[in-house]
């Protein structure tokens, strides 16, 4: 029976031990919404999936070295897509778009089309890189994605590309 109880209480002390442990870490991961946000951030993550401008699936899975993930949002009539980018290729400019939905598979999201927000994205000699994206909400948007695209590897047609893996509600 002694053998128990001390066992029990060791085992009590590391229960408190690791709680202590992780009570500040869920402290300062847990993210504090905007309460001028009608809609609270959605944690979208990345994959190397290459889309078409319509969020249809274009190929099979892009090379891609990196991960991430966007955490969108509203605020009043503005969409926001903070961009976050890790460990993809480093000391490059990839280009990142904020994409809003639903559009046609013929629509382009190139710069300058409509739905469309598109700006440089530069990564440091981590292969990581924090951004905003953001745009007015167009009248009958409901959803917004993540598009990212690297320069084209050497000897390759094409770069790495990172998007998101749904559609975030707006």
């Amino acid at each position: 029976m002694q053998h128990v109880k001390r066992f029990m209480t060791s085992m009590g002390g590391i229960a408190v031990i690791a709680a202590a442990v992780a009570i500040p870490m869920a402290q300062t991961a847990a993210a504090t919404p905007d309460p001028r946000n009608q809609q609270g951030p959605s944690l979208v993550p990345f994959s190397t999936t290459d889309r078409m401008c319509d969020f249809h699936v274009a190929k099979v899975p892009m090379p891609g070295d990196g991960t991430g993930f966007a955490l969108i949002s509203t605020a009043g009539n503005k969409v926001r897509a903070e961009v976050h980018l890790q460990s993809a290729d480093p000391d490059t400019r990839h280009t990142a778009r904020l994409i809003l939905m639903p559009r046609s598979g013929a629509d382009s999201c190139a710069a300058g089309a409509p739905g469309t927000v598109v700006a440089p994205l530069d990564t440091d000699g981590a292969g990581n890189a924090v951004m905003t994206l953001e745009q007015d909400i167009a009248q009958g948007a409901t959803g917004a994605w993540v598009l990212i695209e690297g320069p084209p590897r050497y000897g390759k047609p094409y770069g790495q590309i990172y998007t998101s893996d749904f559609v975030a509600t707006i």
